[in-house]
């Protein structure tokens, strides 16, 4: 006796995963072909013939024993059935209970993520990571602070107080020591604003050996870098400081004082910054 089936036939929207390994490989699947159905299954490795035979006599019965599937014809819409509509209005206030729900559940969630991304500030480094992650940290802080496409500068951070106060930074993720390098790229564009009549102060911010616990990373600065700072009044901050301050605040949010007194230390101080715990 001879099957076949053509595979034009096949409707690749009616297809279902039978079964999946550990790592999301599709292993068995289904497909509607026509009024039938293709099932593709996995070669038996080391299986008696009788076990697979056995085995395939029971996914067949199985497989038909299930509610048929057929395609109604359009005309049917139009039949009604006694009692169906009497689900209706439960149906439709459940639908809309259930988009509330998820409208909530996805703004607690953009909420919470938005808490989490301050582990950033721990490991992360670059444009798209550390950078926008300290931006956050500094508006938090309660710093005025405009995004990159705001300025004109091309250093990564600016930030302002109501009196007028300006400060401008660089920020570096490193494997290892933040080094001179930075400090240098940041004196540069202090160096230009001041040539133009502004005075800002210069801000360097570091996120050294970002991958190694917290425990076990030390000093971020070079020894270089934390002398050149000093000389030139800059405040160098530790990522991880300023993550400290940043649970600070979130422990206490209705606390102005607080926030008032990081960022007057901040603007103050010339070399290494540290949150007073």
């Amino acid at each position: 006796m001879e099957f076949t089936a053509s595979f034009s036939e096949v409707d690749p929207t009616k297809a279902r995963i039978i079964a999946q390994n550990s790592v999301n490989h599709v292993i068995s699947a289904q497909f509607s072909a026509g009024d039938g159905t293709i099932v593709f299954l996995p070669i038996p490795q080391g299986v008696p013939t009788e076990r697979v035979g056995a085995a395939l006599v029971q996914c067949i019965d199985s497989l038909l024993s299930g509610s048929a599937e057929i395609e109604e014809p359009s005309w049917v819409g139009d039949i009604s059935v006694p009692g169906a509509h009497l689900y209706d209005n439960d149906l439709d206030k459940l639908g809309e209970e259930l988009k509330t729900t998820k409208s909530a559940i996805r703004e607690l969630e953009k909420k919470r993520d938005e808490l989490v991304s301050y582990k950033r500030l721990l490991f992360g480094t670059g444009k798209a990571v550390l950078e926008p992650t300290v931006r956050a940290a500094f508006r938090l802080l309660g710093f005025a602070v405009q995004e990159p496409a705001e300025y004109k500068g091309e250093w990564d951070i600016q930030v302002c107080l109501p009196d007028g106060r300006v400060a401008i930074g660089e920020i570096e993720g490193a494997e290892k020591l933040v080094d001179v390098a930075k400090y240098r790229q940041l004196l540069d564009y202090v160096n230009d604003e001041v040539m133009a009549g502004r005075d800002p102060k210069g801000i360097l911010i570091g996120n050294g050996f970002r991958k190694i616990l917290l425990s076990e990373r030390g000093e971020q600065f070079s020894a270089q870098a934390l002398r050149a700072v000093i000389r030139s009044q800059f405040c160098a901050i530790q990522t991880s400081e300023l993550f400290s301050a940043v649970c600070a605040v979130l422990e206490n949010p209705n606390d102005e004082a607080l926030k008032l007194l990081i960022r007057e230390s901040i603007l103050k101080t010339n070399g290494e910054w540290k949150f007073a715990k």
